[in-house]
């Protein structure tokens, strides 16, 4: 494992704590990583998002409502499985 030096204001250095504290983090260490895991989480759900976006409304079969409804949910399903982001 390879060690990274971060430098933090005493202000948002405080706020960690304070934060570790109420949500039972024993480190600082422990809660930086989980931090990062979930901003990556957070950034590439936004990604896989987007790239659905892409595809919004491009179908050229018309259904109704419901079955629209349907393939959709079934759609992000499966993106979101194939990409983790269940």
């Amino acid at each position: 494992m390879e060690a990274v030096c971060v430098k933090m204001d005493e202000h948002l250095l405080k706020s960690m704590d304070e934060t570790m504290k109420e949500n039972n983090y024993m480190t600082r260490t422990e809660f930086i990583r989980e931090s990062i895991r979930s901003k990556m989480r957070e950034l590439a759900k936004e990604k896989a998002i987007a790239v659905l976006e892409k595809y919004r409304g491009a179908s050229k079969v018309h259904v109704s409502d419901e079955e629209h409804e349907r393939i959709r949910e079934k759609v992000f399903r499966d993106f979101g499985k194939k990409h983790g982001l269940d």
